[in-house]
C-alpha cells in the first residue's frame, strides 16, 4: 500500500483522534505527501487528466503536508471549504454534476 493510500483510508475513517493523528504523523514522516483536488464529470474525456474543465482557470488545488494535516476529520466538503473554493461556487459546480477527487 502507498503512503497516500495509507492517507486516504485514514482520512475516510472519519477518526481524528490523538492516535489517528499519531497515524498520519508517521505516515508524513516516511513520505511527505503532497496532492491536489482536481474537478469535474466523470464521463468527460480527460477526466482525472487535466486540472479542471473551467476554461479560465489556470491553476489548481494544490497542497503539501501542512494542509492534510488539517484534513483529518474534516468531511469531503470541508476540504473543498478549506482549500478557498466558495460555498456558492462549489454548490453550484455539484448541481452540475462535478465531482471532486482529491
Amino acid at each position: 500500500m502507498t503512503a497516500a493510500q495509507d492517507f486516504l483510508d485514514l482520512w475516510k475513517s472519519g477518526d481524528s483522534s490523538s492516535e489517528a493523528r499519531a497515524k498520519l504523523n508517521e505516515i508524513l514522516s516516511k513520505t511527505p505527501l503532497s496532492g491536489r483536488m482536481i474537478h469535474g464529470n466523470r464521463t468527460q474525456e480527460g477526466f482525472g487528466v487535466h486540472l479542471s474543465f473551467d476554461e479560465w482557470k489556470r491553476l489548481s488545488w494544490v497542497f503539501g503536508p501542512e494542509a492534510i494535516r488539517k484534513f483529518l476529520g474534516l468531511s469531503a466538503r470541508d476540504i473543498c471549504l478549506e482549500l478557498g473554493m466558495g460555498e456558492n461556487w462549489l454548490d453550484a459546480k455539484l448541481e452540475q454534476g462535478a465531482e471532486f477527487v482529491l
